[in-house]
């Protein structure tokens, strides 16, 4: 899709495998986290997009990257005319740039933009203004370490997504971040507003969907990526969420 002039453009996008490195010189390109990971190099510079660290491309720089199939990014396009002041907020505010950390307010904007059906349809201005609050966001400054409840939460979030095809209790993720159930629970519940069993039906539901309408694998090879039983463990889960089954997205 063409950009137009001063125009952001947000898109959710999948990845499979690695893309030939390439370069675009009329927009700024910000990679942002959703589910999984990318490896990419940004002008000889490599790192990782993951749910703690996001990829700022300025107009111009050559870059690549791979990703496995499934994984989500969210993918701001920002015109290089009119745009001037992304490349400067990136040199002046990330101090590893290309690459930046996933701040709680950066996480909020994408959980924000993840459930926005305004900005999930791609209405201008939706996307212009969660794009001035995400450049905001990115403005401000960096120097503060993450707290232990920021560092066990993205801790957390990762143990999940790498184990969405895992039967997963929240013992388990509690355990594995080295904090109590109770512990997990309040953090999830002020950070993210829902419950970690919450967080972990809704990110299985989203990789089963994004897998069945995404790739040709089996409804039951999807299910058991996502951690269902079957395919009818699968088709109740997403009729309990009110989501089409698995082959009505399939068409």
């Amino acid at each position: 899709m063409a950009l137009t002039m001063n125009t952001p453009h947000l898109t959710l996008r999948t990845y499979g495998g690695p893309q030939a490195t390439h370069r675009h010189a009329d927009h700024h390109q910000l990679v942002l986290p959703q589910a999984g990971t990318m490896e990419i190099e940004v002008d000889g510079r490599g790192g990782r997009v993951d749910l703690g660290q996001g990829a700022f491309v300025c107009a111009g720089a050559s870059h690549g990257f791979a990703a496995a199939t499934g994984h989500r990014f969210l993918v701001l396009d920002v015109p290089a005319t009119g745009g001037a002041d992304w490349p400067v907020a990136a040199g002046a505010c990330f101090p590893f740039f290309p690459f930046f950390p996933i701040t709680t307010p950066l996480r909020h904007l994408l959980d924000h933009a993840a459930t926005s059906p305004a900005i999930g349809a791609g209405l201008p201005e939706a996307v212009a203004a969660w794009s001035a609050l995400l450049r905001l966001a990115l403005a401000q400054p960096a120097s503060r370490p993450a707290s232990r409840d920021e560092t066990r939460l993205r801790q957390a979030m990762a143990h999940i997504q790498r184990h969405l095809d895992a039967p997963l209790t929240v013992a388990d993720v509690a355990h594995a971040v080295g904090t109590s159930e109770r512990q997990l629970h309040r953090l999830f519940q002020a950070q993210l507003q829902q419950s970690p069993r919450a967080y972990v039906t809704q990110q299985r539901l989203t990789r089963a969907v994004d897998l069945l309408r995404g790739t040709r694998l089996a409804i039951a090879d999807v299910a058991q990526r996502c951690g269902y039983a079957d395919q009818s463990a699968l088709t109740h889960a997403l009729r309990r969420a009110q989501q089409p089954t698995p082959a009505a997205l399939r068409q």
